[in-house]
């Protein structure tokens, strides 16, 4: 930023603007770079699990918020470790926006899901390891 500055006082605006340009090309690049590195990294280790973790398979999708593992496969398949209001796998669905959670504790105190496993297998397979409110696994609107 202090370069681009200097280069400003010193040169001018156009030659300033055409330093800017590279140099967020740059930064843009070694972004692209790093993220193909982590995905490539993740895609060998066949995933992650665990913890906070997401794990991405060639057809489905896990997202785990226990300690007990997360695991999706089959095409659309979604696998959850902890609690959901929505899961959705269908084509053209449009859906009611949803109510407010039901209870009267505020997501922040509610319960966390149990360290289990959880595996959804199968063509738009859902598995959620807490509480879903909605899963929809057809397509076209729903009333």
């Amino acid at each position: 930023m202090v370069a681009l500055v200097i280069v400003a006082i010193v040169v001018n605006l156009d030659t300033a603007g055409a330093v800017a340009g590279v140099a967020s090309g740059a930064v843009a690049l070694a972004g692209l770079a790093l993220s193909v590195l982590t995905l490539a990294r993740d895609a060998a280790s066949g995933g992650s699990s665990g913890s906070g973790s997401t794990s991405t398979g060639a057809t489905g999708t896990g997202i785990g918020t226990g300690t007990g593992s997360v695991a999706a496969g089959g095409e659309r398949a979604v696998a959850i470790g902890g609690n959901a209001r929505r899961v959705v796998t269908g084509d053209d669905v449009t859906l009611p926006p949803l109510p407010p959670a039901a209870g009267t504790q505020p997501p922040a105190t509610r319960a966390p899901a149990p360290a289990t496993d959880v595996t959804a297998q199968g063509p738009r397979s859902a598995a959620v390891g807490g509480d879903a409110d909605e899963v929809v696994t057809g397509d076209g609107p729903r009333p």
